[in-house]
């Protein structure tokens, strides 16, 4: 809705949201970080990391899915095959992990990626039969 209005009506809309989101979001946050414990900070950064993956791989499969599908049905071969491709990068992407310093490479990162992916497709299934009912 933000792009159909015009620039100055967009900044206006936009000021107005912040306006009105921004000062309990800061309290929330405030209120969370400086009553949080150093090992709760460690977790809700690891938790966010992989919500990451799990996003970033739904997100390619769904992407995949519609490079992928031939006509307008939900198309089970691309499906599997957006998450077959998903899994593989996810796996070379772990892979290259392994020569940069710094960096990690974990099976665990694979199967949350898979997840991920899998669940991408899932959506678009249920996502289909909704809107065909």
């Amino acid at each position: 809705m933000i792009h159909c209005l015009p620039r100055e009506k967009n900044v206006e809309l936009l000021a107005k949201i912040r306006k009105a989101i921004a000062p309990r979001g800061r309290m929330l946050l405030v209120d969370f970080w400086t009553d949080a414990t150093h090992t709760q900070l460690l977790a809700m950064h690891h938790f966010i990391r992989k919500l990451g993956h799990f996003t970033e791989y739904l997100i390619l499969s769904v992407l995949l899915y519609r490079a992928l599908r031939g006509g307008r049905r939900w198309s089970l071969q691309a499906a599997a095959t957006a998450v077959v491709v998903a899994g593989l990068y996810a796996v070379l992407d772990e892979f290259h992990q392994l020569f940069v310093p710094g960096r990690t490479a974990a099976a665990s990162d694979c199967l949350i990626d898979v997840s991920g992916a899998a669940a991408g497709q899932g959506l678009l299934a249920v996502l289909g039969r909704v809107l065909r009912s």
